[in-house]
């Protein structure tokens, strides 16, 4: 059977405040997908929130390119300057 938490659990458990949770919801950081919806309550599945976070979390470290117009240097300690 799975375990579904409040908005306030959700917040608990990332420490941060309801506000934010339901900004992640409204922003569709955390999709459709992790909780059920009854008129205005919302119950999470916990384990579902914390893998699209992460998902999301992985894909904006992936989807980071270095920026062309910075100069890239190679020194070595042994190189004369």
């Amino acid at each position: 059977m799975t375990d579904y938490v409040t908005v306030d659990g959700v917040a608990e458990y990332y420490k941060v405040s309801p506000s934010t949770v339901r900004n992640w919801v409204n922003s569709g950081q955390i999709p459709s997908t992790c909780y059920l919806k009854l008129n205005k309550t919302y119950r999470f599945v916990l384990a579902d929130v914390d893998k699209a976070l992460r998902g999301k979390t992985q894909d904006a470290v992936v989807a980071v390119q270095p920026d062309p117009r910075q100069l890239e240097l190679d020194f070595s300690p042994d190189d004369d300057i």
